[in-house]
């Protein structure tokens, strides 16, 4: 992909979006890094070959459905990959062409995010982010400085992250349950149009013997 191709879109921090991935080797539940128009990049360890269609369903706490999406591997990075580099294990997928209502549920979903309309463009999200980066060196104080300000009363530590993180498992939970009902009733469904097919072959049957005897078939 070239350098201005991977410019086209504004990416912006996926805070509590996840996913549900499933391949032909299975599905799983992560976490979205970040996310931009043409793709995002997944935190997790299991990583898939470049190259491999998935199917992604995103949901984050307020959102009245999931938003469903296809794509492909773009690119990954393996735990030892990851701590080599001070990056974030996982893997960029980029979207498939997008139908009109899942592109306007992507820009609403980025919006929600940060990311304002028209802004600055930014790199496609197929790449972490840094794990993290060291703190700068502190300044020596000049002998004419005034002296420091008072250091600020501690604040009461915030956990709006952990309810957050606890409302999304909550959705992935509620989400790999509606896959399995929906899987249960396409067996259901596949069984009733099996035993169908075998009444309606039992039924042709038996009107040609009906018919080979000389009677009519009784409906």
């Amino acid at each position: 992909m070239s350098k201005s191709n991977r410019r086209r879109h504004s990416r912006v921090r996926a805070k509590a979006v996840a996913a549900h991935l499933q391949t032909d080797r299975g599905s799983t539940s992560c976490y979205v890094d970040n996310i931009s128009e043409g793709g995002l990049f997944i935190r997790t360890s299991e990583v898939l070959p470049s190259g491999m269609a998935v199917s992604l369903t995103l949901v984050r706490p307020g959102m009245k459905k999931g938003l469903r999406l296809t794509g492909r591997v773009v690119n990954a990075f393996t735990p030892d990959e990851a701590m080599e580099r001070g990056l974030s294990p996982g893997m960029g997928v980029q979207f498939d062409p997008l139908e009109p209502d899942c592109t306007e549920r992507l820009l609403n979903l980025m919006r929600d995010l940060g990311v304002p309309q028209g802004g600055p463009a930014a790199p496609l999200a197929f790449a972490p982010e840094p794990a993290g980066e060291p703190p700068p060196e502190p300044q020596r104080p000049s002998p004419h400085s005034p002296p420091p300000a008072a250091p600020a009363a501690p604040q009461p530590a915030y956990d709006g992250d952990a309810k957050l993180l606890i409302q999304i498992r909550g959705l992935l939970h509620e989400l790999g349950e509606a896959h399995d009902l929906l899987r249960a009733r396409e067996r259901e469904i596949a069984d009733l149009r099996d035993e169908l097919n075998r009444l309606k072959a039992e039924l042709t049957w038996r009107d040609a013997l009906l018919a080979k005897a000389g009677q009519s078939p009784k409906r």
